[in-house]
């Protein structure tokens, strides 16, 4: 069963991917996503963030067949990908204080 923070911190991390914070926040809830994620993306390998950034940057809603892309181009196990999305969500949550 899927926690009830997997879909709102999957669109945290699609925005943080995907967004030019060089242009600055249209709001408050965006800064503060932002700033959640950078916080945890921060202290991945670079490996792990290059995984995570072709996850949530394809165009395509859905996540499973982002994640089997993502299997191929780097070389990992989507079970491993499955983990790392895991563990990232559960520390964006705490850190937004969903949890």
């Amino acid at each position: 069963m899927k926690p009830y923070y997997a879909d709102y911190v999957n669109h945290i991390l699609r925005f943080y991917f995907r967004y030019n914070k060089n242009k600055g926040f249209k709001n408050d809830v965006d800064k503060t996503n932002y700033i959640a994620a950078d916080k945890v993306v921060q202290r991945l390998t670079d490996g792990e963030k290059s995984v995570l950034g072709t996850v949530f940057t394809e165009d395509n809603t859905n996540l499973g067949e982002c994640v089997s892309l993502a299997s191929r181009l780097h070389a990992w196990e989507v079970q491993q990908i499955w983990t790392l999305i895991s563990t990232v969500t559960v520390k964006i949550a705490k850190e937004r204080r969903l949890l």
